[in-house]
């Protein structure tokens, strides 16, 4: 039995060496047809960019793409950064100068629909207790040793 068998098609496949080359300091830009949005730098490669808290980058739309360059250490990504930022002024990065001449507004962020305002009850516990498992499990080592 497959996973595809189970779940179907998948809507995309991203090859782990992709992965594996995002970790780490990089400098992203977001890309609206021609235009610069957004510039920005991180220290763990793509989660930063991707990230539903990022300050801007949570608007993408069907059409945006996300640039990326590999830097050797913070101090060269932080030089990118300022250089993409300072040349190309992007849209919504507070120290651009936007791309047609002053930096237009961010996009607002809607309200989380699953951020609940109330405070948690705290006098009942979230899951009941459960017993202990019958015996160790050896997921990692050798059961006989």
């Amino acid at each position: 039995m497959s996973i595809e068998s189970v779940l179907g098609r998948p809507g995309f496949r991203i090859a782990c060496r992709k992965i594996l080359e995002t970790r780490g300091h990089l400098v992203y830009a977001w890309m609206r047809e021609d235009k610069v949005l957004y510039v920005g730098m991180s220290g763990t490669g793509l989660l930063r960019p991707i990230s539903a808290t990022h300050e801007v980058c949570w608007a993408f739309a069907p059409g945006d793409e996300l640039l990326l360059w590999p830097a050797k250490n913070r101090a060269e990504a932080a030089k990118m950064e300022a250089l993409a930022i300072r040349l190309l002024g992007p849209a919504y990065n507070s120290k651009g100068s936007g791309s047609f001449g002053t930096p237009e507004p961010r996009p607002e962020k809607p309200e989380d629909p699953f951020v609940d305002d109330e405070e948690p009850q705290r006098d009942q516990p979230l899951a009941p207790p459960v017993a202990p498992a019958a015996r160790n499990l050896h997921l990692f080592a050798d059961p006989a040793a």
